[in-house]
């Protein structure tokens, strides 16, 4: 939208949208120069840091994670109790991991009661076959999918068990936040505007991005938008991209306290909100 709105132009920005994805993660190649600018999830900033690599959030687009876990409506599968003595599809090393990890510590569920499945990729076959009761996904698809295919879902949301972080961060290096302060503000004020018209325009949302999602439906993507601004923006007193110190430390504890980080650091390191003023 940013980009078709012209609002880089706006800010005397080109800018080049690169495709990511689970296999294209962006953080690398922000690390190693191969782009400015890219979105990644805080605890992933949180470990690069940790680790001494120079790069900073610069700005919060999703409020909440998106990463929920589901199960059929039928199984009677509601709450994270409900997991003891059921088959829970897990992706280990990824976000979707962590967060399960800290339900089940923060409700004091033993992890032996549970039967965990790898579940490889994103797609939710394993689910509708039964091969597994519960599935990682993204609250923005997966479930979404499935009710399309005519299955009721139930969905199960980390913050609603004390797991709440922020995800869709955009990131950038100390060199190109403090190297090139300007563009780095410009950047990010187009940006924000653009995920501000989005959620304000989302039929006309919806239009733009079908030319660039090849292989899915309207109807998909317009769910999947609905769903994104609720993530985006929680409450009108909201500030797209907004960012704080509590939450920022709170997923800092989570982390280090299943030894995801294996350092301690001032988490202040992670951000900076200079660019949200």
């Amino acid at each position: 939208v940013a980009k078709e709105k012209r609002l880089y132009e706006e800010q005397g920005l080109h800018v080049t949208i690169e495709r990511g994805g689970p296999d294209i993660p962006s953080l690398p190649r922000v690390l190693s120069g191969k782009a400015e600018f890219g979105v990644a999830g805080a605890d992933d900033v949180l470990v690069a840091v940790s680790e001494g690599k120079p790069v900073r959030a610069i700005a919060a687009i999703y409020q909440e994670s998106p990463v929920v876990y589901f199960a059929l409506k039928e199984s009677g599968i509601e709450t994270p109790y409900d997991f003891i003595g059921k088959r829970v599809g897990v992706r280990k090393g990824t976000g979707t991991y962590f967060t399960y990890i800290a339900i089940l510590n923060n409700l004091g569920i033993d992890q032996n009661t549970i039967t965990e499945v790898p579940a490889v990729t994103t797609e939710i076959a394993l689910l509708l076959e039964k091969k597994v009761d519960v599935l990682p996904g993204f609250r923005t698809n997966e479930p979404k999918v499935a009710s399309r295919m005519g299955y009721e879902v139930n969905v199960i949301k980390p913050e609603d068990y004390g797991v709440d972080i922020y995800a869709d961060v955009l990131v950038a290096t100390t060199d190109t936040i403090y190297q090139n302060a300007e563009l780095t503000r410009a950047f990010v004020k187009a940006t924000l505007a653009g995920w501000e018209w989005a959620v304000q325009n989302q039929e006309e949302t919806t239009d733009i991005v079908m030319k660039y999602a090849s292989g899915t439906t309207r109807e998909h993507q317009a769910d999947m938008l609905k769903e994104t601004a609720e993530l985006i923006k929680r409450s009108p007193t909201v500030k797209i991209g907004q960012m704080n110190f509590s939450k920022w430390n709170r997923t800092y504890s989570l982390l280090r306290q299943y030894d995801v980080i294996k350092n301690d650091f001032d988490v202040r390191e992670a951000y900076l909100t200079d660019f949200l003023k």
